[in-house]
C-alpha cells in the first residue's frame, strides 16, 4: 500500500457477529486472559458500508498533518448496533515515533468530529481492560506505509 493509503475492508454486504457465551463455549473461543467470550470477526465492513460517511482524502490529509501513523474505528460504528441519533464514533490513533499531540489532542478530537459529522471518542491506547474487549472490533481506516 502506498504512503497514506486507506484500508478498505472486504466484500460489500458483509458484517460482524458477536457470539453469545454458549456459542463461544462451543467454539472454545474464550480469551484466556479475561475469560470473556471473544468477538468473532467474520468479515469487516468496507468504508462505504459504515453508517457514517468517511471522506478518504480528508482523513488521509488529517492524519498526515497531525503525524498519525494509523487510525482505526471500533465500537458500534463497525458493528450493527450503531444508533444515528445517539452513537458517537470510537477512534484509536497511533502517532508516528516522536510525534506527540500534547495539548493539541483536544483540537485533534474536535477537528475529527467535524470531519466525521459525529461526536468522537479519541484514544491513543486501549489499556489492559478495554483492549481485550475491542481488539477484534478494530477496523483500520488509515495506515501510513
Amino acid at each position: 500500500m502506498a504512503d497514506g493509503g486507506l484500508l478498505n475492508g472486504t466484500e460489500p454486504g458483509t458484517s460482524r457477529k458477536r457470539l453469545g457465551v454458549e456459542e463461544a463455549r462451543r467454539l472454545d473461543d474464550f480469551d484466556l486472559g479475561t475469560g470473556l467470550p471473544a468477538l468473532i470477526l467474520q468479515t469487516m465492513k468496507t468504508l462505504e458500508e459504515l453508517p457514517i460517511k468517511i471522506d478518504r482524502e480528508k482523513i488521509a490529509a488529517f492524519c498526515r498533518e497531525r503525524g498519525i501513523r494509523k487510525m482505526s474505528l471500533f465500537g458500534s460504528v463497525v458493528r450493527d448496533d450503531f444508533n444515528p441519533q445517539t452513537s458517537d464514533v470510537d477512534v484509536l490513533v497511533e502517532f508516528l515515533p516522536g510525534r506527540k499531540p500534547g495539548y493539541g489532542f483536544v483540537h485533534c478530537r474536535e477537528a475529527l468530529a467535524g470531519l466525521l459529522g459525529r461526536p468522537v471518542d479519541l484514544l491513543t491506547g486501549l489499556g489492559r481492560h478495554l483492549g481485550p474487549l475491542v481488539k477484534d472490533d478494530l477496523s483500520p481506516i488509515y495506515e501510513q506505509a
